[in-house]
């Protein structure tokens, strides 16, 4: 199959180097020359604890100078990048007849996705952890497993079932809502509390204080999204929490840097569907204003 991975960031370099290892023809689509230059010149590298690293060769260019039809097109971009993605997705006829996968954090993204003219759409969550380390390589900070479920058209159940290596587990789930929901759960606990306090994913389980913050949250997002507090639920949270321990979570990789982070697609958009529901949710609202003042701080 050939794969074309839409984003250079370390979800997008983690996707490409395990597509490669099942030995799939994949182009990394990037935002600038200078990093496509860099991933042609030097592959991608993987590097898992404690000491193992692989060189993966796969090709890379600029997406508006991409010029092959995929089978695939994964979508790996941040929220605030969408629209100029989905924009050459509606026009190109590269992509036409390409099924496309969208992995964003939130929930914001996935009503615009019926304007896109493809029969095949699917979106997916990604619960590994992931560093990248510069244009070219990549660290994989935390296993986890990948979801995805149908938005429009099938899923092909025979390609996917073959995508299992020891580090990746692919599950088809029938109920996309659910997925989506599941993942905004954890998002709108780990991003902002990791970020506005500076520290790795494990720590929010190790820090007794950090936990009780992240319970509040947890209730918060459950009582918005209209969905149970169960046991279940905290648990998988905090499995992820576990799983990704020295992961730095991509919005405090973003404060850090000074760009923009995805608190809108996170706790903004939670922050409107509570106010639609009449809601009052003082933790999000502050998690929220607290990463919108780090952005204006930069």
């Amino acid at each position: 199959m050939k794969i074309a991975i839409v984003g250079g960031g370390s979800i997008g370099l983690l996707l490409a180097a395990f597509f490669s290892e099942e030995g799939q023809d994949v182009t990394v689509c990037t935002r600038t020359a200078e990093q496509a230059d860099a991933i042609n010149a030097h592959g991608i590298k993987y590097q898992a604890a404690p000491d193992y690293s692989k060189i993966h060769r796969v090709s890379a260019a600029r997406v508006d100078a991409y010029r092959e039809v995929p089978h695939y097109a994964i979508i790996c971009v941040k929220q605030h990048r969408l629209p100029e993605v989905c924009s050459v997705l509606q026009s190109s006829p590269i992509f036409r007849d390409s099924t496309l996968l969208f992995i964003q954090n939130g929930m914001g993204h996935v009503d615009p996705l019926r304007s896109l003219p493809q029969n095949n759409i699917l979106v997916g969550i990604v619960e590994h952890g992931a560093q990248k380390e510069n244009h070219h390589e990549v660290r994989h900070t935390g296993k986890g497993k990948i979801k995805i479920a149908s938005f429009r058209g099938g899923i092909d159940k025979a390609f996917w079932g073959r995508m299992i290596t020891g580090s990746f587990k692919i599950e088809g789930k029938d109920r996309l809502e659910f997925i989506m929901k599941e993942k905004l759960v954890v998002n709108s606990v780990i991003n902002p509390l990791t970020s506005l306090f500076r520290v790795q994913n494990g720590d929010i389980e190790q820090n007794s204080f950090l936990t009780e913050l992240a319970k509040l949250l947890f209730k918060e997002t459950c009582s918005i999204l209209g969905i149970n507090e169960t046991t279940d639920a905290w648990e998988h949270v905090l499995r992820v929490c576990r799983s990704t321990a020295e992961n730095r979570s991509s919005m405090l990789i973003d404060v850090e840097e000074g760009r923009q982070t995805e608190i809108e697609a996170i706790s903004g958009y939670l922050l409107k569907l509570a106010e639609g529901k009449g809601k009052d949710v003082p933790y999000t609202r502050f998690v929220y204003f607290g990463i919108k003042a780090l952005e204006r701080k930069k």
